[in-house]
């Protein structure tokens, strides 16, 4: 044995008993503390790590499906489809406004103008006007209704046209003209 060894033991020999139980005891408990510090911390520590890193990498992989997911969602929604929607509804608010529009008023024909306006100076019976005459008739080019109108489906028909005849037979004329049931407008 060495003699460093030898020296230990008979120092420890010449101790009460009591003393070398003391000593058995803080003996052990400084061999199980320094094999704790050597070899079991540092693998707590390397597991406490570990598991640190495994959550990490774990919220990550949940951030990155959620990316995912959102990103799918995008790709499934297409950019163009509300603005096909936005216009099938304008498409359908036009109908609708184009049916309210023909039920509210009884539009003619420019060609038909004229046989109303004949027929309105002839009179019909026994409620025959003062003689009225149309000296001329003449249509300018169609223009829209209104400027809101959608493509220009309702057009306005300007006619000029001079007529003679007494004052109170062209009165009795206008009359019978406002009294149509088709919208004249001057």
């Amino acid at each position: 044995m060495t003699p460093w060894l030898v020296q230990g033991q008979e120092w420890f020999s010449a101790r009460e008993k009591r003393e070398q139980y003391l000593l058995s005891i803080v003996a052990i408990g400084l061999v199980t503390w320094l094999g704790y510090l050597l070899l079991i911390e540092p693998s707590v520590l390397k597991k406490n790590q570990m598991e640190r890193q495994i959550s990490q990498a774990q919220t990550q992989i949940t951030n990155i499906q959620q990316q995912v997911i959102a990103l799918q969602a995008q790709l499934e929604n297409n950019p163009n489809e509300q603005l096909k929607e936005r216009q099938r509804q304008l498409e359908a608010r036009n109908r609708r406004v184009l049916e309210q529009l023909s039920t509210l008023v009884n539009f003619v024909e420019p060609e038909q103008l004229l046989h109303w306006m004949r027929a309105l100076i002839v009179g019909t019976g026994d409620d025959r006007p003062q003689p009225v005459t149309i000296l001329s008739f003449d249509t300018e080019a169609p223009v829209p209704f209104s400027e809101g109108t959608a493509r220009g489906s309702i057009l306005q028909h300007n006619v000029t046209m001079e007529l003679t005849g007494s004052y109170f037979a062209i009165r009795d004329y206008l009359r019978r003209v406002q009294e149509v049931p088709v919208g004249f407008y001057w």
